[in-house]
């Protein structure tokens, strides 16, 4: 199945439940600055049905139009005011962005809010890359 870029495959099972959930692999890890605690982890390997596959990739692409819109924001703010935004800065804004486009107001706040810090991060992390002589992307 080709899919556009920035969309996800989901592989499916010819009897599909709705939503099965199945633990694909199990994990533990030591974790050096916390001594001998050991913390689990588990992944799992969603088997949607076609509509759920659906809404997952049109959640996805809100996400990404959420993701480019904070960056393009970031970006003109710097080149018109030379002012540095932050995540708290867009986060607070999050609430007019879920009235102005209604397609957002469907999913988890909290999603949307992970969506910017995942931003911020990647802003820090290309910053803390140019400032320590490496090549930033």
């Amino acid at each position: 199945m080709e899919l556009a870029q920035g969309t996800v495959a989901f592989r499916r099972q010819v009897n599909a439940r709705p939503l099965q959930w199945r633990p694909a692999r199990h994990r533990l890890e030591h974790m050096a600055n916390m001594g001998r605690r050991l913390i689990r982890s588990y992944k799992y390997r969603l088997y949607p049905n076609r509509a759920q596959e659906a809404a997952l990739t049109d959640m996805l692409g809100q996400f990404c139009d959420l993701y480019n819109a904070g960056l393009q924001q970031r970006i003109e703010a710097w080149s018109r005011q030379g002012v540095s935004l932050g995540y708290v800065r867009q986060a607070g804004e999050l609430k007019a962005v879920r009235d102005a486009v209604p397609e957002l107001a469907g999913y988890s706040y909290s999603a949307e809010q992970q969506v910017l810090r995942r931003l911020d991060k990647a802003f820090a992390a290309f910053f803390r890359r140019v400032k320590a002589g490496e090549t930033p992307g």
